[in-house]
């Protein structure tokens, strides 16, 4: 996606079956930003990468060199047929919903898409059953809670901790957090009930 100054852009890829979305800020609209920015990616998700399709810009020529590092195989679409990439389309679509059109994409940052990207991979899909694309993708179906309250264990544990204790007394924005966490947890695992 490229914004209204034409420079600055960000790399997107979409998982299929799963709706999975992983989005890289680009430097620059060239082949080698391009590289750096897949290679991180595939390099994350490296079992689940065996295809990708790429638009036909010139900012993908360099697709050669991902087949040679990763066991994929990389494919172009037909030009005009904005059929054969329509996952991306569709959460290119997704994303404008915090991205708009004609807007520079100068201010967005790597932390900005990767907040996107996980608000996007946790918002529940009809397609899927209204399970996420997270769920879908790595196949967990434990509920929030769990996760929730092994954090309130780990960090309680860290505070009782003799080592850990002094210097935990010491920290006013971990007293704050600590003393705040319990009511943020339970309505963190109430609110979706």
């Amino acid at each position: 996606m490229i914004g209204s100054d034409l420079h600055h852009c960000i790399l997107t890829l979409v998982e299929r079956k799963s709706g999975f979305a992983i989005i890289k800020k680009l430097a620059s609209r060239t082949a080698d930003s391009v590289n750096l920015a897949a290679l991180d990616a595939i390099k994350k998700h490296q079992g689940n990468f065996k295809t990708i399709t790429f638009d036909n810009g010139t900012e993908f020529h360099g697709y050669k060199v991902l087949e040679q590092q990763f066991p994929l195989k990389g494919y172009f679409a037909t030009p005009y047929h904005s059929w054969e990439r329509g996952s991306n389309g569709n959460l290119n679509g997704l994303i404008r919903q915090y991205i708009p059109k004609r807007v520079s994409m100068e201010a967005v940052t790597q932390t900005y898409c990767d907040a996107v990207a996980r608000r996007l991979n946790f918002r529940p899909r009809k397609r899927h059953g209204y399970k996420s694309p997270q769920e879908i993708y790595y196949g967990s179906h434990k509920p929030l809670h769990f996760d929730l309250e092994l954090r309130w264990f780990l960090v309680y544990d860290y505070m009782l901790s003799p080592k850990n204790r002094e210097s935990a007394k010491q920290s006013e924005g971990f007293n704050y957090f600590v003393s705040n966490l319990k009511k943020w947890l339970y309505a963190g695992i109430y609110s979706d009930a």
